[in-house]
């Protein structure tokens, strides 16, 4: 009885740090966070992000009650995709991704690794927004300037 125990023990912890990993990917991370921001889940999207992007998403989470409830409901009906995410070094992603509501229109999102997990990072600095805020009626540049070293692309492997 006692080794059942041990070893359903051991099952349960390598389960669970199997499914700790399995978020620290740049694709499941932009892919959590993004799904939280636009659910106006800020809260959940700070998780997953950078000082400075906590930062912004407390700015967008003082803003948000004054978002209609029939606005909010059609939000929850937008999904998003990441289409793919370029890792550029060791400590830099892009991803790419697109909205339900505007298929043609992707968007970029920055990651950074930190301390070992991938994070969603913005400032001030970068002259441009994380994502597409045009639905919270905030007119906020979103041009991106800059030239990327090298890269690696992680596809999306539905598309295979």
């Amino acid at each position: 009885m006692r080794k059942f125990l041990g070893t359903l023990l051991a099952m349960l912890l390598v389960q669970s740090l199997l499914s700790g990993c399995s978020n620290s990917a740049p694709k499941e991370v932009a892919q959590n966070w993004l799904t939280s921001f636009y659910r106006m889940d800020f809260d959940a999207a700070k998780k997953l992000s950078t000082e400075d992007a906590k930062k912004m998403l407390s700015t967008f989470q003082i803003l948000s009650p004054d978002q209609t409830d029939s606005f909010k409901k059609e939000l929850k009906k937008v999904t998003v995709k990441v289409k793919n995410v370029r890792v550029l070094g060791d400590s830099v992603a892009v991803a790419t991704y697109v909205m339900t509501d505007v298929p043609d229109k992707e968007e970029r999102l920055n990651l950074v690794k930190q301390s070992g997990k991938w994070l969603v990072q913005y400032s001030k600095s970068d002259n441009r927004t994380p994502v597409d805020t045009s639905f919270m009626n905030m007119d906020v540049d979103t041009t991106n300037s800059g030239n990327a070293p090298a890269e690696s692309t992680i596809s999306d492997s539905s598309k295979r």
